[in-house]
């Protein structure tokens, strides 16, 4: 493939485009499967939720490239949240709720994954069903929405974990 290939193809399949546009197209497959309340702040939590799982998948398997990696994705969720004006939706900085948000989606997975079915992500859906881009977060009970949600958000967690692994393999 010579060196000039490879340089212009990586131009043209930018890492940071090909990780946002797969966090982005997974949220828009679960709000379309599952929350069908097509709203952008529904759509921005989903798509933060899945960040959050990119990127810790990312730093498990190139961990020297994590700052270039973050750098990359976040270039593009920039444009995503000016485009759609979520800064001025978010009654917070926008750098601050983002941190929160990861630490709050890390802090349910934990809780989930140890629950050992029986834990649900109350404020994750709270998030996503009854108040989206609230500065805090509040519980959704709602057995029924939470079966829904969580089954079009599992398969996007696969989805993620297998194609970030060779976006990483492909480009860092």
């Amino acid at each position: 493939m010579g060196l000039f290939n490879a340089i212009f193809e990586k131009k043209l399949n930018e890492p940071g485009k090909m990780m946002f546009k797969l966090t982005k197209d997974q949220a828009v497959s679960v709000i379309q499967n599952s929350v069908r309340n097509n709203n952008v702040g529904a759509e921005f939590e989903i798509i933060l939720f899945y960040a959050g799982i990119l990127l810790q998948h990312a730093n498990n398997m190139k961990p020297n490239k994590i700052n270039q990696i973050q750098e990359d994705y976040f270039k593009e969720l920039i444009e995503y949240i000016k485009k759609n004006n979520i800064h001025h939706l978010i009654e917070q900085d926008i750098g601050d709720f983002i941190n929160d948000r990861f630490v709050l989606y890390n802090e349910e997975l934990i809780r989930i994954s140890g629950g050992g079915g029986m834990a649900m992500p109350t404020k994750l859906m709270y998030n996503i069903v009854d108040s989206p881009l609230e500065p805090n977060s509040g519980e959704n009970f709602d057995l029924g929405k939470h079966m829904l949600i969580m089954g079009a958000l599992m398969p996007g967690l696969k989805n993620i974990e297998d194609s970030v692994k060779i976006i990483i393999q492909k480009f860092y």
